[in-house]
C-alpha cells in the first residue's frame, strides 16, 4: 500500500504497480583497489559515492547491499544469485558498479567484463519475476579517455513528449522496464573527486534525496543530467590538458510507464473487537 500523491496521472495503468510487499534489492558495486596487472589505479573517493548511494536508496525503500572490491568470480556469482532470486514481493530491482571503465567494459579487482554482463542476469528472458517491473541500473565510470572541453554557451529546445497511448499487448520484449543511467558518453572521461566523490553520484543522490519520494523518476533524471552539466561541475588541475573539462551524463530508459517512489505506509494492524465485561 502506497501513500498517495497529488499530480499523479488519471490513469493509474501508466503508472508502475509499487504496492508489492517489498521495494526490492538495490546492489552496490563499488571497486576502489585493482592488481597490478590490470593497470587501473586505485579510485579514492569512491566509498564517499558508495556510503550516500547507501544512505539515499535505503530512504526510498531499498534493502540495500553493498559489495566492495570484487573479483569477477565473485561478481558473476552475485549476478547469478540474485538474477535467480524470487522477486515476486518486490516492486522493482536496483544495481549501480562503480569502479574504471573503457568503452562497453568496466573493471574488477582483477579483470574487465562486458558492461551487459551485468544486466543480462535481471533481464526478463532470465528473471521471470521480474517482469513487467523497472531495473535501474547506474554506472560511474570512464567509457574512453576524451574529455569533454565544453562550449561556451548553446541553446536547444527540447522536443515535446509524445502522448502515451494505451496498448494490450501479448508478449513483452526481454529488454522492456530497463533504465540505464552513465556517467559519461561512450568514450569520454568521468570525473569522480578524491575528497567528495564524483559528480555523477553525488548529483544522483542529491536530486533523489530531495524529490525522491515525490517526482517521477525519469523527470528527476533529466535533472541529474542538468546539474551535472551545470556551471557548478568544471574540473579544475594544475594541467592545460585536464582542465576546465565538462561531464554530461547519459541515460537510456527501456521505461514502459511512469516511476514513483511514493513512502510505503506501514501495515494496518488488524481490528480487534473490544471484550465485553459480564
Amino acid at each position: 500500500m502506497t501513500a498517495p500523491l497529488p499530480n499523479t496521472p488519471l490513469d493509474p495503468a501508466l503508472e508502475y504497480s509499487m504496492d508489492h510487499k517489498k521495494r526490492g534489492f538495490f546492489i552496490i558495486i563499488n571497486q576502489v583497489k585493482f592488481e597490478s596487472r590490470t593497470g587501473q589505479k586505485e579510485r579514492t573517493g569512491s566509498d564517499l559515492d558508495a556510503a550516500k548511494l547507501e544512505e539515499t536508496f535505503k530512504i526510498l525503500g531499498f534493502n540495500v547491499l553493498p559489495f566492495r572490491n570484487l573479483k569477477l568470480a565473485d561478481l558473476r556469482r552475485l549476478l547469478a544469485e540474485y538474477g535467480q532470486k524470487d522477486h515476486s514481493d518486490n516492486d522493482c530491482f536496483g544495481l549501480a558498479m562503480m569502479s574504471h571503465g573503457e568503452q562497453d567494459i568496466i573493471y574488477c579487482t582483477d579483470g574487465s567484463l562486458k558492461v551487459d554482463e551485468l544486466t543480462k542476469p535481471f533481464r526478463a528472458d532470465n528473471c521471470a519475476s521480474l517482469i513487467g517491473k523497472p531495473k535501474l541500473f547506474f554506472f560511474q565510470a570512464c567509457r574512453g579517455f576524451t574529455f569533454d572541453d565544453g562550449v561556451e554557451k548553446t541553446d536547444a529546445d527540447l522536443p515535446e513528449d509524445e502522448d502515451l497511448e494505451e496498448e494490450r499487448v501479448q508478449r513483452l520484449p526481454i529488454e522492456a522496464d530497463n533504465f540505464f543511467f552513465y556517467s559519461t558518453p561512450p568514450g569520454y572521461f568521468s570525473w569522480k573527486n578524491a575528497l567528495y566523490g564524483s559528480w555523477f553520484i553525488q548529483e544522483l543522490c542529491r536530486v533523489l534525496d530531495q524529490w525522491g519520494t515525490r517526482h517521477e523518476f525519469s523527470q528527476l533524471m533529466v535533472s541529474v543530467q542538468r546539474e551535472v552539466a551545470s556551471n557548478r561541475h568544471e574540473s579544475l588541475t594544475d594541467r592545460a590538458a585536464t582542465s576546465r573539462k565538462k561531464q554530461m551524463p547519459v541515460s537510456v530508459s527501456q521505461l514502459t510507464k511512469l516511476l514513483y517512489f511514493r513512502p510505503k505506509l506501514p501495515p494496518q494492524l488488524p481490528r480487534v473487537a473490544p471484550s465485553s465485561e459480564s
